[in-house]
């Protein structure tokens, strides 16, 4: 049995997965595929989508003495095709668009219009680091994803799927006919090749990946045929499908390409040579260097656009795929734009300026909502409009390491809730709100679970105390001496915030919390970090406060990415090495003590819960340890963020919402917006 799954029904009925208890042993054939609609207030119900049909003559009518018959009109082709590709066609380099095209391509609705094929599409980051973000944002693929209301979980490359009654056993579909970028088969080979010769290969991967784990005990994954594959869990797994969206690793291995690189199918000598020549020390640094489709133009891809000018070029270049998979209610072949072209500049500062200057086609990567004004100030000049999207997180967030290496003081502190308490409690807010986010920011208590919002206490630490932030200090014994608190071991207590300069609001808002706790006594300042540098200075976990932000979304949506309130992965930043121990079940990191492991046990009952309502209750009780303990200081809650978009861009949402869950703006299709020139 499969259906969508919506968070409102998520919340409502034990639908979810189709595994709730009581569900029937034998699961039905999946409903078919709905076209993806565009957002709006309230979603009707998508029409079942079909490819579309070759037309045909009309039969002629019957006769008393039958005729010959007269010969018929030649079939209009089903699918049309960018004329870039109709060129390559008409030159032998490509075969038509009907044998490129998958057998039941996925059918795209247009936001507004049928578009028109053309152009490049222009963005900018803010430097090499910062552009596979973006890049990850606007050009995916994925099993299954989103949909265009941002709360419904459809088929993409997967078309449908099964669920068996003990809700433990999973089937899904591949379309048949799909190719990779080069003209090769995309098929249960290469998702076999991730599983076989790179999940389970311990060279490969030291640990089995955590979403696939259930009691420690892997998925086994069956090739069924070589269009559909099975996933068994030893237990119930229901929030299965929500971590599948948001993990593309199983399709990341074209077979056909990577077994070069693998030693299992290459020849040792050939392996070597490529390793020694490639100046890497093992098959799998070459294996990684390889599949990175920013800088490796040979990596065969699913996604809508290949990499024809690479990194480190300061200007890349990607070109449509002419084997992707998508096509509009008019059997156009997606996507309509031709080119995708990054300009790389130093910092988000000269990304904002050439936002100003109607440089970017459309994009909310790096623009900063302090500039707000400026942009709306701007718009005729630019030539552009400014969409009001929602950001699907908070203001920028203060995480005090509580993993920190090196510095065993320090973490003894950050351990001392009464310590954390303080830093929230020396913190204003509303004037925060007021300098960085124009006063448009919700509150925090917005951004979780409505059940926790009526618990008043949980919010005590949120409100500005200068007073009640130094007795805390005081009470904890951190004295004066002149100046400056001195820390236990009668150092300076000090405390430096590294910011994530990306995003121009977080060195921002970093500045001012700085401030706000020299005047507690601390002596705080901020280093913006750069994209480039920001994992490996978080993955050494000598940091004292990384300055980021925390994703917010609704119901269950953020479960699969919830990093940020539990510590679940290295990329946990009030702890990545506790978060780095779960991920790999012990394997490394380090064990974390009290309510953190805590949390982690329930949200390891999370994973398994069936029941949609019995799930949003353990999620609720995982945000519980969050807020409770402070793990982290949150300054405000959502606002808006700040689209651009030039007057000749089509199909653009104009209502969204900036997150990382839904990869946004991937969940809205980018594929068909269109440039009308």
């Amino acid at each position: 049995m499969s259906e969508k799954l919506t968070r409102r029904s998520f919340l409502k009925a034990s639908a979810l997965l189709a595994i709730a208890a009581g569900v029937q042993a034998c699961a039905q054939p999946a409903a078919p595929t709905n076209t993806p609609v565009p957002p709006t207030a309230t979603t009707a119900p998508a029409q079942p989508t079909t490819a579309p049909a070759a037309a045909t003559a009309t039969p002629a009518a019957p006769t008393a003495t039958p005729k010959p018959a007269e010969p018929t009109a030649t079939p209009k082709p089903a699918f049309s095709e960018s004329p870039m590709l109709a060129e390559l066609v008409k030159a032998g380099k490509l075969p038509p668009v009907e044998q490129r095209l998958p057998n039941d391509p996925m059918i795209i609705k247009p936001q507004d219009s049928v578009g028109k094929y053309g152009g490049t599409w222009r963005n900018v980051v803010a430097g090499a680091g910062d552009l596979p973000g973006w890049a990850s944002r606007i050009n995916g693929a994925y099993l299954l994803f989103w949909e265009p209301d941002g709360v419904t979980v459809g088929p993409q490359l997967v078309s449908k799927w099964e669920v068996s009654g003990d809700g433990k056993a999973f089937t899904f579909y591949l379309r048949k006919g799909m190719k990779w970028s080069d003209g090769e088969p995309f098929t249960m080979a290469d998702i076999m090749y991730w599983y076989e010769d790179m999940a389970l290969n311990k060279e490969a991967s030291p640990s089995f990946p955590g979403w696939l784990t259930i009691n420690k005990e892997p998925v086994k994954l069956e090739k069924v045929d070589d269009y559909s594959f099975k996933m068994s869990f030893v237990q119930p797994y229901g929030l299965l499908l929500l971590f599948m969206v948001n993990n593309a690793g199983m399709l990341a291995y074209p077979k056909h390409y990577f077994q070069q690189f693998h030693p299992k199918y290459a020849k040792k000598e050939d392996l070597d040579k490529a390793v020694a020549d490639a100046k890497f020390e093992t098959w799998v640094q070459l294996h990684g260097n390889k599949n990175n489709g920013n800088t490796n133009p040979e990596l065969p891809v699913m996604m809508p656009y290949h990499v024809v000018k690479p990194l480190p070029d300061p200007t890349p270049v990607y070109d449509r795929n002419p084997y992707y998979w998508k096509v509009d209610t008019a059997g156009n072949q997606l996507p309509y734009i031709d080119h995708i072209r990054f300009t790389l500049v130093e910092n988000v500062d000269l990304l904002n300026m050439k936002a100003i200057a109607g440089e970017i086609d459309a994009s909310f990567r790096g623009i900063s909502f302090t500039n707000y004004t400026l942009f709306k100030d701007n718009e005729a000049k630019g030539d552009y409009k400014v969409y009001d999207w929602e950001v699907a997180g908070t203001g920028a967030v203060m995480f005090p390491n509580l993993s920190i290496l090196k510095d065993d003081v320090l973490r003894e502190l950050f351990h001392n809730l009464k310590f954390r308490q303080a830093l929230s409690y020396a913190i204003d807010r509303e004037e925060i709100n007021e300098l960085r986010y124009n006063g448009m920011a919700g509150p925090v208590q917005n951004c979780f679970p409505e059940k926790l919002r009526a618990e008043k206490e949980l919010w005590e630490p949120f409100n500005y105390d200068v007073d009640k932030a130094n007795a805390l200090l005081d009470e904890i014994g951190l004295k004066k001496a002149g100046q400056w608190r001195q820390r236990p071991d009668g150092q300076e207590l000090a405390l430096n915030i590294g910011a994530f300069a990306t995003f121009p609001n977080i060195p921002e808002v970093s500045e001012l919390v700085a401030g706000y706790w020299r005047k507690i006594g601390i002596n705080a300042g901020v280093k913006p970090i750069t994209y480039d540098l920001w994992w490996d200075w978080v993955y050494a976990s000598e940091y004292q406060v990384a300055s980021y932000y925390n994703v917010s979304h609704d119901g269950l949506l953020q479960v699969p990415y919830a990093r940020d309130v539990c510590a679940v992965d290295r990329s946990t930043y009030w702890a990545p090495n506790y978060g780095y121990w779960y991920a790999t079940n012990g394997a490394a990191g380090e064990e974390p003590p009290g309510e953190i492991r805590e949390s982690q046990q329930v949200f390891d009952q999370l994973k398994l819960e069936v029941d949609p309502q019995k799930a949003m209750d353990l999620w609720t009780d995982v945000f519980r340890y969050y807020i409770k303990n402070m793990w982290s200081i949150i300054t405000v809650g959502r606002y808006p963020q700040p689209m651009i978009v030039k007057n000749y861009m089509r199909n653009v949402a104009k209502v969204a919402n900036d997150g990382w869950v839904t990869r946004s703006p991937w969940y809205v299709v980018p594929e068909q917006w269109w440039i009308d020139q």
